[in-house]
């Protein structure tokens, strides 16, 4: 999946503390893709989904080394139309052969 600059991810988070684990929701902007074929994307978190997520990114910070990610999802696609090919399947997708990864 080619992924341009104006294309916007949303990162759903757990964030150990030291009392408890909270759960964040937040909206990422694409940077990137870098490579040629763009191979990597990386991401800044722009917002939280709302006052509340907003509130935990401080926290973020502060647990970075211990935040797991529990989903990345495509909120709004801009697809790069240059050095994109076609999609390679997983090797386990079901009559597809297979693709190189």
């Amino acid at each position: 999946m080619c992924l341009g600059t104006d294309t916007k991810l949303r990162i759903v988070n757990d964030i150990p503390t030291e009392q408890t684990t909270l759960h964040g929701k937040f909206r990422a902007d694409v940077e990137g893709p870098y490579g040629n074929p763009p191979n990597s994307i990386f991401t800044t978190l722009s917002e939280g989904e709302d006052a509340a997520d907003n509130n935990k990114t401080a926290l973020l910070q502060q647990f970075a080394d211990h935040v797991v990610v529990r989903g990345v999802y495509l909120v709004q696609h801009q697809h790069l139309d240059e050095n994109c090919g076609g999609a390679i399947p997983p090797p386990t997708a079901p009559g597809s052969g297979g693709g190189i990864q």
